[in-house]
């Protein structure tokens, strides 16, 4: 029984060990440079980026902007239908602004492992709609897409309801620059490992 319990449990620690994340980025593309503008109030709003989730969960995502401190802005994961979001945020981020250095910064959102489904399509943006502040700013961007998603805004002002009307949004099939991070999706070995450390533990409750 002891000698099962070890051979299990070091099948199931090799499963844990080879699962890795999974990582979106177009910034080996971008020139450091080329931005899309502007971002901020009082009405240009919502810029964001569609995906198409690689992995079971998202971590966090990371854009580049050059803005004001004074344009201040919260984050916002939803599901994406193809023209809008669907149903209520997944993550929404306390209030945030760049240091205003005048030149493009990364700013992280830290999501904390949101889980998503893996093969369907979300949409993460930034917006000034809920937040009061001032100015206008950049986001650092790519005019082409080639990871299936896109760059998307909305000049909805301070109205949020416009984020569930397909016809508000603008889909430009270029891209913002951006990072994002994801949980792997576990494959059958990796979940069958785990099965085995399962029962690796009730074989050690049971001597």
């Amino acid at each position: 029984m002891n000698n099962l319990f070890k051979s299990v449990a070091f099948l199931a620690l090799v499963g844990a060990a080879s699962a890795y994340g999974q990582t979106i980025s177009t910034l080996s593309s971008w020139d450091n440079t080329t931005g899309y503008s502007p971002f901020g109030y009082p009405n240009t709003a919502t810029y964001g980026e569609t995906f198409v989730a690689p992995g079971s969960a998202l971590y966090d995502i990371t854009f580049e902007l050059n803005t004001p401190a004074s344009d201040t802005f919260k984050g916002y994961l939803f599901a994406w239908s193809g023209s809008a979001v669907t149903g209520s945020a997944l993550y929404t981020s306390d209030v945030m602004s760049t240091t205003g250095s005048g030149s493009y910064e990364a700013v992280t959102f830290n999501v904390g492992g949101v889980p998503l489904t893996p093969g369907d399509s979300y949409v993460f943006f930034a917006s000034t709609s809920e937040t009061a502040g001032s100015g206008t700013g950049q986001w650092g961007a790519i005019f082409s897409s080639s990871f299936g998603g896109s760059f998307v805004y909305e000049n909805n002002g301070t109205d949020i309801s416009q984020w569930s009307n397909a016809g508000d949004w603008t889909v430009t099939g270029a891209s913002s620059a951006f990072t994002a991070d994801f949980a792997p999706t576990p494959e059958p070995t990796s979940l069958a490992l785990a099965g085995l450390g399962g029962l690796a533990l009730l074989l050690r409750k049971r001597k």
